[in-house]
């Protein structure tokens, strides 16, 4: 009966496995872009409660869009696209490694879209005040120069733009190998006032995204505030986090020590990650003039004053592109970014399709073939599970040998099944 146990336990086993393995690696299909009826121009308050203004645009083609505007251009082997100079607005990014579809002609992968396309999804980079002030402040509709047209890695670019009160705004960019840029904004206070001024940052998604909606498989708000990972669904985050809602979720606006936030979808991502060695805000929200717009963003939480003649930086991280293990992995411990792999969608069964998936992606660093590294882990748990397949093949025997024994007492007593 034990060996019959383990011949179950074997299989069983095994069964899990390869379920658990469908989940983590399901065949990639062509991704299909949101569809939206028409777009809107977004300019916001200077405070998170208040309503955001929503400037409706004529729908035209993204190319048309970047013919529009100024802009510099990014470019690394793993990233192209460019920031609108008018606004400093980070709207254009396409994954230069993935394609639409497995066909050859097959366009890139476009992670962000500007305003007036039929998908908008970008960054904006903002300083807001608490309470009114008597100096101008950058906005979308502000013309930023630049000491430089192209950003990639070992090339920064800074965006600067000065006020008539000679307060001076300045955005460096910076760009790695893959999908991390590092974003500093800067505050030159050049006045003999105090200025009660804030930086913050700002993802915006306008429209809802078509999505599997699958229940393994999360596609929306994700975050980690202070070590807690939360996930909200796209219609959770609509009725739970709504300007319009009577009664907002208290994770809609969260004050917090480390983590990062941003949007997922199945296999890409854009999230901000805060300054880890300083406490700010997290918001979450929704609202609705025409059309949803999504927004997750984060500013200090401070009530810095800046000083007559003082300088004041904001620094920060922004990371948009494939949900890659081995990356995601890497910028977690290079830059100490806390369960930053979990944007992975792992499902209930983590403990299991962690260390599955990252045993593969072990075999796919030497064998540099799936194919290859699946067949060398399926060999690994054949080995794993050798002795309990030995026992149940050894009872298996032993039964054999009892079969010719059984079959005669049988045919001895065949109306007495107890002797």
């Amino acid at each position: 009966m034990g060996d019959q146990k383990n011949l179950f336990l074997a299989i069983g086993i095994s069964i899990i496995i390869i379920v658990i393995f469908q989940l983590i690696f399901p065949q990639q299909m062509p991704i299909n872009q949101p569809k939206n009826n028409e777009v809107s121009e977004v300019q916001t308050s200077s405070s998170d409660t208040s309503n955001e203004i929503d400037d409706a645009k004529t729908i035209i083609s993204k190319n048309e869009i970047l013919l529009e505007d100024e802009r510099i251009l990014i470019n690394n082997d793993y990233l192209s696209g460019s920031i609108n100079l008018t606004g400093a607005i980070l709207d254009d990014l396409i994954l230069l490694k993935y394609k639409e579809s497995l066909e050859s002609e097959s366009k890139n992968i476009n992670l962000f879209y500007p305003d007036g396309t039929e998908n908008p999804y970008f960054v904006e980079f903002e300083w807001k005040s608490k309470g009114k002030i008597d100096t101008e402040l950058p906005s979308n509709k502000t013309k930023w120069s630049t000491n430089n047209t192209e950003l990639s890695p070992n090339n920064p670019v800074t965006l600067h733009w000065v006020n008539k009160d000679n307060i001076v705004f300045k955005i460096i960019f910076e760009i790695d190998e893959n999908y991390m840029f590092d974003i500093t904004q800067i505050i030159e206070n050049k006045t003999n006032k105090s200025l009660n001024i804030f930086p913050r940052r700002t993802i915006k998604r306008i429209n809802m995204p078509d999505t599997i909606d699958f229940f393994i498989l999360h596609e929306g708000l994700i975050s980690v505030v202070d070590e807690k990972l939360k996930e909200k669904k796209y219609k959770k985050l609509l009725k739970e986090c709504s300007d319009n809602s009577n009664s907002k979720d208290p994770d809609c606006d969260i004050f917090n020590q480390n983590g990062w936030l941003g949007f997922t979808d199945k296999y890409w991502m854009s999230t901000l990650i805060p300054d880890q060695n300083k406490n700010f805000n997290s918001v979450f929200k929704h609202y609705n003039k025409g059309r949803d717009i999504f927004v997750a963003r984060y500013f200090e939480d401070s009530g810095n004053i800046i000083n007559p003649n003082s300088n004041h930086k904001f620094e920060g991280k922004l990371f948009a592109g494939s949900k890659n293990l081995n990356i995601l992995n890497e910028y977690e411990n290079t830059f100490k970014i806390q369960r930053f792999t979990d944007a992975i969608d792992w499902g209930y069964f983590s403990f299991l399709t962690k260390p599955i998936s990252y045993a593969i992606n072990w075999f796919y660093g030497y064998a540099g073939n799936f194919g290859l590294a699946i067949i060398a882990f399926t060999i690994l748990m054949r080995l794993i599970l050798f002795p309990l397949a030995q026992a149940s093949f050894k009872s298996m025997a032993k039964m054999k040998k009892l079969q010719p024994e059984m079959q005669s007492l049988k045919e001895t007593y065949p109306n007495d099944r107890q002797k």
